[in-house]
């Protein structure tokens, strides 16, 4: 059976997790922010979507 690819509404919510996590906290020091930041990463691996970085993180459709 095929993982059901991540949805665009947990990746945003996870994006706005790690945005919030950055600005308010320790950010690299903060263990919530690993955790986030591994939960992002494989999100965005098992998605149609690519990820760029320019203060906040934006998420795109790959090409086909």
């Amino acid at each position: 059976m095929m993982a059901k690819p991540t949805d665009r509404t947990m990746l945003s919510r996870l994006v706005d997790a790690y945005d919030r996590i950055e600005e308010e906290s320790l950010g690299m020091g903060d263990p919530e922010f690993h955790e986030i930041e591994d939960q992002l990463f494989d999100a965005i691996v098992d998605s149609p979507y690519r990820a760029g970085y320019d203060g906040t993180i934006t998420l795109e459709v790959s090409p086909p």
